[in-house]
């Protein structure tokens, strides 16, 4: 059988390093396909506020956004999957607040 050599505690050789130190790496973001259309996500900067309405008007009028999408617009796909615990109590978790 053949000795491993055990890597905890051991100092490693990075071979990408220079690449991305040097601004040379490329990364997903990197990438322009045809096509692609970039997302963003706005959230609320206060936790646990009550959403009363959103105005999407300057939103609609932005130049390239393609969609807007709120909480309404995926109600219908119900709960985002949320690790269940036999006899815990566990909160709604929509896709999206709405």
């Amino acid at each position: 059988m053949e000795s491993v050599q055990p890597l905890i505690g051991q100092s490693i050789r990075r071979v990408e390093d220079a690449r991305l130190v040097t601004g040379r790496g490329r990364y997903v973001d990197d990438l322009q396909l045809p096509g692609t259309l970039s997302m963003a996500v706005v959230r609320c900067p206060f936790p646990k506020a009550k959403i009363l309405s959103i105005d999407l008007s300057a939103a609609r009028q932005a130049p390239g956004v393609a969609k807007i999408i709120t909480g309404d617009d995926v109600a219908h796909l119900g709960d985002v999957f949320a690790m269940r615990v036999p006899g815990a109590q566990v909160p709604p978790h929509p896709p999206l607040a709405r």
